[in-house]
């Protein structure tokens, strides 16, 4: 007399079958859900991950970014000098021990740059598609600033930065 619950080769062979329509249907469903909603990825690591630099998400108006933080003066001297390209939603941050006219030039730079200098968590200048120039030439701000973030060329645009806009840099 058979046991009660024992299993028949016609149950394995129905089970190996529905496995592959559930997984089906579980990838279907994600694309579906995925596509009804649209997610904005902002990148977590920097494009150069080795370079060793703090990172931190911070907000630009109402734009949130990945910054690579130049803390040191040695940091700060290499900046992004030497470096391909940048992120698209990624930048780099230089806060100044004392607020500042401090030059910046594009010594070495492969790419142009949007600058964004800020004075107490706002934006108090801009300066937009900076150019790469054979001599390098420094730029000031027009007034002291407590930090300055280099960003892409045309971020700046893009997001609609402008002075007065906050920022928790």
């Amino acid at each position: 007399m058979p046991k009660k619950n024992s299993r028949t080769p016609e149950d394995d062979s129905y089970f190996f079958r529905l496995v592959p329509l559930l997984i089906g249907i579980a990838v279907i469903l994600g694309l579906i859900i995925s596509a009804m909603h649209p997610f904005k990825i902002v990148t977590a690591t920097p494009v150069y991950p080795n370079a060793g630099l703090e990172t931190r998400l911070i907000t630009v108006g109402s734009s949130k970014l990945m910054v690579e933080v130049a803390a040191t003066d040695a940091e700060q001297k290499q900046g992004l000098s030497d470096r391909s390209s940048l992120g698209r939603e990624a930048g780099m941050l230089f806060p100044l021990i004392d607020p500042s006219q401090d030059g910046f030039w594009m010594k070495d730079m492969k790419f142009p740059l949007d600058f964004i200098y800020f004075e107490d968590g706002r934006v108090v200048e801009t300066k937009e598609n900076v150019q790469v120039t054979p001599i390098p030439i420094p730029f000031f701000p027009n007034e002291a600033v407590d930090a300055v973030l280099e960003v892409n060329a045309g971020f700046v645009k893009a997001h609609n930065i402008k002075v007065g806009d906050l920022s928790d840099y």
